[in-house]
C-alpha cells in the first residue's frame, strides 16, 4: 500500500505491547559485548541526539518510533574501536613504563595495566577464558622483557 500506515487487524502490530511478537527475518548476530553495547545502548542514544534532529536516518521509515541504519555501519564502528583499543593499549603501557623510573611502580603499572588488558579481552571480544589468560600471559611477558631490558 506504499507509503500509508497498516490497515485492518495488524494496524496495531507496532505497539510495545506486540514487541515480542515481531519476527525478524535475517537476526543479528552480535560479536561481543561491545557489539551489544554499541547496538542496544550508543545506536539509540546517537539517534535520539542526533539521527532525528538532523534527519540522518528517516523514523517514518520504518514505522512509528522504528528506525534502521545499515549492519556495515555498525560493524565498521565496532571494527574501528576495536582496532584502535588493539594498537593503543600495549603500546600505552610501554610508554608509561618508560618514562617510570622506580621499579616498584613500575611493577604496580605491569599489574595494572595486564588486568586491563583482560578486562578489554573479555569486553570486546568473544574470547573464552583460556584464551583471555594465554593473551594476557603473553602481554604481560612481552612487558616484563621490556622492563628488564630498561
Amino acid at each position: 500500500m506504499g507509503c500509508f500506515p497498516i490497515r485492518g487487524i495488524d494496524f496495531k502490530a507496532w505497539e510495545q505491547r506486540s514487541e515480542n511478537d515481531l519476527v525478524a527475518v535475517k537476526p543479528r548476530v552480535l560479536s561481543g559485548p561491545l557489539s551489544w553495547w554499541i547496538t542496544n545502548i550508543v545506536f539509540p542514544l546517537y539517534h535520539r541526539i542526533f539521527g532525528v534532529k538532523f534527519g540522518i536516518a528517516d523514523s517514518n521509515e520504518v514505522g512509528d518510533g522504528l528506525y534502521t541504519y545499515e549492519e556495515s555501519l555498525i560493524s565498521s564502528v565496532i571494527n574501528i574501536i576495536t582496532t584502535v583499543v588493539a594498537a593503543v593499549l600495549p603500546l600505552s603501557s610501554i610508554v608509561v613504563l618508560f618514562l617510570v623510573k622506580s621499579e616498584s611502580t613500575r611493577l604496580g603499572i605491569l599489574i595494572i595495566s595486564s588486568a586491563c588488558f583482560a578486562l578489554v579481552l573479555a569486553l570486546m571480544t568473544n574470547a573464552r577464558r583460556i584464551e583471555v589468560f594465554a593473551a594476557t600471559a603473553a602481554y604481560a611477558a612481552v612487558n616484563v622483557v621490556f622492563l628488564s631490558n630498561n
